[in-house]
């Protein structure tokens, strides 16, 4: 039986026993591509919480649902939905960002551990921002999707390829931890992550899989997502010249964290008025 490794680099053309990406001058690094990925995030919550649940009271479902039928809501609601559209391209972006993360770095066992840490550290934002409370088990924030999707890879990448089976078993274990704790893009963003490594040294079966999952994570939005294949298309296979890594990390609960402050404050100002 062929195994998956050779059939991925027949695929890409490849002959030699172990591939790199090429790395060109000319295209995007790894830290640009990142950089996408937060300003498109920023983005889908910039709609989600200070427009949804801010502007139109999405916390309160009963005001919320009379909000949005006034015609003054209209502009808001058509910005909201632009902003949360373009934010569909940045976890297809973050998936394959981590997936290159963890194909070079020297210290699996560290970035696993920074992983964990954020993800504990940004769940209060996170229910604060998307629930109106610091405790909600309802949806977990998406640190949780990334780790299960780097314990995945770490876990698949140490079996041999003979041993098919039990990368199998661990590709879906790892997509129904997903399903069982509810981290955001639950199963399908688990699963996108490991399917970015396992093909990434064919670019054409890379592009394919981002295209396919970004279009699978967005079918509200028009497939909008799958917009990031393109984007990681022109990917240069450097990691740029500036390392921003714990800029990505501590924005999110922090952004999260500004955001709820402001639409908790409007809404006491509102109230007081």
């Amino acid at each position: 039986m062929i195994k998956i490794s050779k059939l991925i680099k027949m695929l890409n053309g490849e002959n030699d026993t172990f591939y790199v990406k090429p790395k060109r001058k000319a295209g995007l690094t790894i830290d640009t591509i990142k950089l996408i990925a937060l300003i498109a995030m920023i983005c889908d919550h910039i709609g989600f919480v200070l427009i949804d649940k801010g502007k139109l009271y999405g916390y309160d479902i009963y005001l919320y649902s009379y909000v949005i039928t006034l015609k003054d809501a209209a502009p808001w609601i058509l910005l909201k939905d632009i902003l949360r559209t373009v934010g569909r391209i940045s976890f297809p972006l973050f998936a394959f960002c981590l997936s290159e993360g963890f194909s070079h770095t020297s210290n699996a066992y560290k970035y696993g551990a920074r992983l964990a840490i954020f993800a504990l550290v940004s769940e209060i934002p996170f229910d604060l921002a998307c629930f109106n409370t610091p405790v909600d088990f309802s949806t977990q924030n998406i640190f949780f999707t990334l780790l299960l999707g780097f314990i995945g890879m770490f876990i698949i990448n140490r079996i041999d390829d003979e041993v098919w089976i039990l990368k199998l078993f661990t590709f879906i274990g790892a997509c129904f931890a997903g399903h069982l704790i509810r981290c955001d893009y639950g199963w399908k963003g688990v699963a996108l992550i490991m399917a970015c490594n396992i093909v990434r040294n064919s670019k054409l079966l890379e592009t394919a899989v981002i295209g396919a999952g970004g279009v699978m994570l967005s079918l509200t939005r028009a497939g909008f997502g799958g917009v990031a294949a393109i984007i990681t298309w022109f990917y240069n296979g450097r990691k740029g010249e500036r390392s921003l890594k714990y800029l990505y990390y501590i924005i999110y609960p922090l952004h999260l964290l500004l955001f709820y402050a402001i639409v908790y404050i409007s809404t006491l100002l509102t109230a007081e008025g």
